[in-house]
């Protein structure tokens, strides 16, 4: 079924029911979508996917709330974990090795306001060993909040994505 008539099915099927309540007109509105989608082929099909699908909010409602948070990070790369990724063998365009000196100094300043994952980097960094600095970069993506894991992870994503000109 396309858009249009999709469209046509759900304003015919809605339209003119008055009177009815914020979870009658819920419940008519999922049902009348699964009809009109083709998802389902009558009345009693629709009413129970309709009610298997509000069990499956109830579920996702009840989960704490780092479970249900939606993942806000993408890259157009399959980005690796950085000691892994420092272990590729080196390319006349691509040098992870070279790359972990700058990438160790953002994660540094994206980590101002963790003084202990700072240090954890720190640390790391005075070995002067790049494995284990992307290492201890891997770890603190795991120990951190989401908000500045994405914003490590982005980092990660601009230098693995980075081929250098020729």
């Amino acid at each position: 079924m396309g858009k249009e008539e999709y469209r046509s099915c759900m304003s015919t099927s809605m339209k003119g029911k008055t009177g009815l309540t914020k979870e009658e007109r819920r419940n008519l509105f999922c049902e009348t979508s699964q009809i009109c989608s083709g998802k389902a082929s009558n009345q009693e099909e629709a009413r129970a996917r309709c009610q298997e699908k509000r069990e499956q909010a109830k579920t996702k409602i009840a989960q704490p709330k780092k479970e249900r948070q939606r993942d806000n990070f993408s890259c157009n790369i399959n980005i690796k974990p950085l000691e892994e990724w420092l272990q590729q063998p080196e390319a006349p365009d691509h040098c992870p090795p070279c790359l972990i000196t700058p990438l160790a100094e953002m994660y540094l300043d994206a980590l101002k306001g963790d003084k202990r994952a700072a240090a954890s980097l720190k640390r790391a960094w005075e070995t002067g060993d790049a494995l284990t600095i992307a290492a201890a970069m891997d770890k603190i993506k795991g120990e951190v909040g989401d908000d500045l894991r994405n914003q490590l992870r982005s980092l990660d994503c601009q230098a693995q994505s980075f081929k250098a000109s020729a």
